[in-house]
């Protein structure tokens, strides 16, 4: 360890070749499994702020210390020490340069920092306008980058995937789900109708991320209204088309179904990733809540969507899932005369997901 104390301390010598091999060679000590990991927290973890000075050196070394700050920033305890404001908009102004190299890196230290609670204060941040963007507020310009940059159209570098699970744990939080359920004033729209239209999309990260938002956004029954509206949000075609396969429904199915749900072509495909499935699963199970919900799936024909996804993926837990929405869309509305959500508001420390 006192080999290790003093390599560390080479991250903050005058000469930049040294600080350059002194990061290589702390690399394989940034893994949390690693026996001395506790490397980083000598000194007040004198180490971890030297990696952060390190993100504004020469890019080689820069890039060495992103990728050690991924690493490390899955400690809980690192986290906190990451969460100052000036590292912060350092992050963010890295993540937002539609010319830097490291901006996935980056993204992927905020996804970690996103898990604290403390990290929804960046809703109240601004950073310098950005030419892809009409907003200073650095939450409105990571949705900007979210929406604009995939497939590289911001970024040569960069395909911003990873702000998909940034975004999913902020919703884990009531001022997080707030923000991606208010209109905002630089673009009129509810964010979250921004982020549904990717459930198809070819990333699995991104469409993980996303189906994640919005099963924690189900949480809030009093947004239900305006999820299911169809001039507004309009969720349920995109929760539905990845759970359709290109079986064949007679009309009495369809009628009422969707446009976008009916005569699907023989080469539809279903959501291949069992976790995005259930999620969206649950999604729609939490959005039976009221009797209005319930009404609204029935008219817009789940039912059929649901036994088909039952009979042809063999999963228990998913096919469980199914049964339980099932029941929840054929009971006896007249005996209900108290709300389930009511009765039994779901826990959001167990129950919103936390995406890995």
């Amino acid at each position: 360890m006192s080999e290790l104390k003093e390599l560390a301390g080479f991250l903050h010598d005058q000469n930049p070749q040294v600080r350059m091999l002194a990061t290589q060679h702390l690399l394989p000590y940034t893994a949390r499994n690693n026996p001395q990991f506790d490397i980083w927290f000598i000194n007040n973890c004198e180490p971890v702020k030297d990696l952060k000075a390190l993100l504004k050196d020469k890019p080689q070394i820069a890039s060495q210390a992103i990728t050690a700050l991924v690493n490390v920033s899955q400690n809980a305890a690192i986290r906190r020490v990451l969460m100052d404001d000036e590292f912060l908009k350092l992050v963010f102004n890295i993540v937002t340069d539609p010319l830097h190299g490291l901006a996935d890196l980056s993204c992927m230290v905020l996804c970690n920092l996103a898990k604290e609670e403390d990290f929804v204060r960046i809703l109240d941040m601004q950073v310098p306008l950005r030419e892809f963007s009409l907003s200073r507020n650095i939450i409105d310009q990571l949705m900007d980058l979210f929406v604009k940059g995939t497939n590289h159209g911001i970024n040569q570098y960069a395909n911003f995937d990873f702000l998909a699970n940034v975004f999913a744990d902020m919703t884990r939080f009531e001022r997080g789900r707030q923000y991606f359920t208010t209109i905002q004033e630089y673009d009129n729209v509810y964010p979250v109708s921004k982020l549904i239209v990717f459930t198809e999309h070819s990333s699995l990260l991104r469409r993980t991320g996303v189906a994640a938002i919005i099963k924690n956004i189900c949480f809030d029954v009093p947004f239900h209204k305006i999820l299911m509206d169809e001039e507004s949000v309009n969720l349920l075609p995109y929760i539905l088309l990845p759970l359709a396969g290109p079986e064949d429904l007679d009309e009495e199915d369809m009628e009422g179904m969707f446009d976008e749900l009916q005569l699907l072509p023989d080469d539809k495909k279903r959501e291949p990733d069992l976790f995005v499935m259930k999620t969206h699963v649950e999604s729609l199970i939490l959005l039976c809540a009221t009797r209005d919900g319930r009404e609204h799936l029935r008219t817009r024909k789940l039912y059929p969507i649901i036994r088909e996804l039952h009979l042809h993926v063999e999963d228990e837990d998913l096919q469980a899932l199914c049964d339980q929405l099932v029941q929840m869309l054929v009971r006896d509305e007249a005996t209900e005369e108290v709300e389930q959500a009511t009765q039994n508001p779901p826990d959001e420390d167990d129950a919103i997901i936390e995406v890995d």
